[in-house]
């Protein structure tokens, strides 16, 4: 059984100031343990606790602690972050799917967003010839959503000696482009 509700609103308090005194990530990471803990005394419409915090009864009472301990917006994302991780830590895989969680927490979906927007980078920054038709698309589609992204209007009377051997160059890959539509 968690620790009684008040005993929880304390250590949250108390963290949160102790962070706000010295930033250290041990503090946050003690509030999303009371945090969570907490939940188990919120319930749902359908009588289980609310680990999600959705519940307005807990959305209340972490508001007035985050209120009393001066958390600021900035702080209430970082305690989100080990929340996640405190959740699939107490919950397990089991239950987290069951309450339709995404299996993995927001560093893991961080990872995988570094990940994807790693490689979208190397597409773009060069290497050796495309191959794979999944590269080429994604490759295609940077580059119409870029080329979308330009207001002739906007450039048009500016300074053009950036622009204007990049599009001249610009002929050549679209010849090129072309070929290879047609080579498809």
């Amino acid at each position: 059984m968690p620790a009684p509700l008040q005993e929880l609103h304390d250590r949250v308090v108390r963290d949160l100031l102790a962070y706000d005194a010295a930033p250290q990530t041990e503090h946050l990471k003690a509030v999303a343990e009371s945090v969570v803990a907490a939940r188990q005394h919120f319930t749902t419409g359908d009588g289980t606790p609310d680990w999600k915090g959705r519940t307005n009864a807990y959305r209340t009472w972490s508001r007035g602690a985050y209120t009393e301990g001066r958390a600021d917006t900035t702080t209430a994302a970082a305690i989100r972050y080990h929340v996640s991780a405190e959740i699939r830590r107490v919950l397990g895989a089991d239950e987290v799917a069951e309450l339709g969680l995404v299996e993995r927490d927001a560093r893991g979906r961080s990872a995988t967003h570094t990940d994807r927007r790693r490689s979208q980078l190397a597409l773009v920054t060069g290497g050796g010839p495309l191959t794979d038709p999944a590269d080429v698309a994604a490759l295609l589609t940077q580059m119409t959503s870029l080329l979308k992204r330009i207001d002739p209007a906007a450039i048009s009377d500016g300074p053009h000696r950036e622009v204007r051997p990049v599009l001249a160059g610009l002929d050549d890959v679209i010849t090129e482009a072309t070929r290879v539509r047609n080579a498809i």
